[in-house]
């Protein structure tokens, strides 16, 4: 719930994905680390994000 609320507070959108990546992380015991990878169109491949 406290996630979904951030989503509409937040102005900043690298800030705003790696929230989302911590949240997510925080939830999966067994991960040490996360990358959250976003389609770059005009370049055609994966750009790390957060």
């Amino acid at each position: 719930m406290k996630s979904i609320k951030e989503i509409f507070l937040l102005q900043d959108f690298d800030y705003l994905l790696t929230r989302i990546l911590g949240n997510a992380l925080s939830v999966i015991s067994v991960a040490d680390i996360g990358v959250l990878w976003m389609f770059d169109s005009s370049a055609q491949f994966l750009v790390p994000r957060a």
